[in-house]
């Protein structure tokens, strides 16, 4: 065991950082962390969900975006052992690059089916080449794998030639599907490369009143040669909207 790391008898660290490295991804898992995305879904349940309208989707849009910066997510993305795993990872110095994001998927109104196809991060990164997407979720259905993750193995560090949709997400049509993996965390943090492809899994059958809510991040490496050779550019901006105001009611 590594003498840095915690030791919870629920994960091997060693078997985990070695399927990371030849998969390009791994889960993280503790106790401290199962509370705590326990503990995130019920605060979504009571502060978030209880708010959302029939009639009106962007209010429940703006709602999931919000859920994005409570602190119970905070709690979860930030945590001391997961950073320390992070570094375990080969990431010599994590940094956070990008926002924090919510995806929400259900054959329901507010998500209309939407899932992105098999792609790779890094291509809306640009940072580090050993960056990594941190991934965890919630959702109200028990015992059922649906509306998950599928990741085609794959630990280089090179883009894959593909097509790019209309919202610039690069399209990899000819993974081989036998080779893919169905992931559907649950109470577990999903860690995949920025190289990674994988996409959304949407189960069209589902009732409309299941739903699941990820929520991702994206750290680097700050001791990245090919970074620094790049000035550390990222692919993020801030972009603020000075015309909102205009509609803002007070």
């Amino acid at each position: 065991m590594i003498s840095y790391l915690p030791k919870d008898r629920i994960m091997d660290f060693k078997k985990t950082k070695k399927n990371f490295l030849e998969n390009g991804y791994c889960l993280f898992k503790s106790k401290e962390i199962s509370k705590k995305i326990i503990k995130c879904k019920k605060n979504y349940n009571l502060n978030y969900k209880s708010f959302f309208s029939k009639s009106n989707i962007a209010k429940n849009l703006n709602l999931l975006k919000r859920f994005s910066g409570d602190m119970s997510v905070y709690d979860i993305l930030y945590d001391t052992k997961l950073l320390k795993f992070l570094n375990f990872l080969n990431l010599k110095y994590p940094v956070q690059t990008g926002p924090i994001l919510s995806h929400y998927v259900s054959t329901n109104s507010i998500s209309k089916s939407f899932g992105l196809p098999f792609h790779q991060d890094y291509t809306s990164m640009c940072t580090s080449l050993n960056g990594c997407i941190v991934w965890f979720n919630i959702n109200n259905f028990k015992k059922k794998k649906i509306h998950g993750i599928e990741i085609f193995p794959y630990n280089k560090k090179k883009i894959i030639n593909g097509k790019v949709n209309n919202k610039g997400v690069l399209k990899i049509n000819f993974l081989d599907k036998k080779k893919t993996i169905k992931i559907y965390p649950e109470n577990e943090v999903l860690i995949m490369s920025s190289f990674l492809p994988h996409r959304t899994i949407i189960d069209y059958t589902s009732p409309k009143s299941y739903w699941r809510l990820g929520i991702s991040t994206r750290y680097d490496d700050l001791k990245c040669k090919i970074w620094k050779k790049n000035n550390f550019i990222s692919a993020y901006s801030t972009v603020v909207d000075r015309k909102l105001i205009r509609n803002i009611k007070i």
